[in-house]
């Protein structure tokens, strides 16, 4: 196939040869990175009451309010899921004056950006989540009876 005149020329080609194989096999093609970005439901959750009501309490219902929060991880550390909950909750509350919320729905989205470029590999999570349901008051005392 190939006439091969000495043998410098033969140990050259065969160098040349391993060079390629190993850069065709190893993926040493660009150097450029590899990113891939998947979102995914995180699941979806509804609450009765966000807070205990005491037994002689009125509570009456304001109004409905959503509101979102979100946390970012990594390969080492993932997202606090639990606070990021806990702050939606609180910031839907807040924007009414409320002290609980009733018929709570929480949904969560986890978005994973994985890199492999440039000789590095890491994982990046972003978890996002919105709390929708109906702000409360809670009055501690006698009950009002109809």
């Amino acid at each position: 196939m190939f006439a091969m005149k000495s043998k410098t020329q033969s140990r050259t080609f065969l160098i040349f040869m391993v060079v390629v194989s190993l850069a065709i096999f190893t993926g040493c093609g660009g150097g450029g990175s590899r990113k891939q970005v998947t979102k995914s439901s995180a699941g979806s959750m509804r609450m009765a009451q966000s807070h205990f009501t005491f037994p002689n309490s009125n509570v009456t219902p304001i109004g409905t309010a959503s509101a979102k929060a979100s946390r970012r991880g990594s390969l080492y550390q993932f997202p606090d899921v639990q606070s990021a909950n806990q702050e939606a909750l609180d910031k839907a509350i807040e924007s009414k004056g409320g002290d609980l919320m009733l018929n709570a729905t929480i949904d969560g989205t986890l978005t994973t950006t994985t890199d492999m470029g440039g000789g590095s590999f890491s994982i990046d999570y972003l978890y996002e989540v919105v709390v929708q349901g109906t702000v409360a008051k809670m009055e501690i005392g006698r009950q009002n009876l109809r």
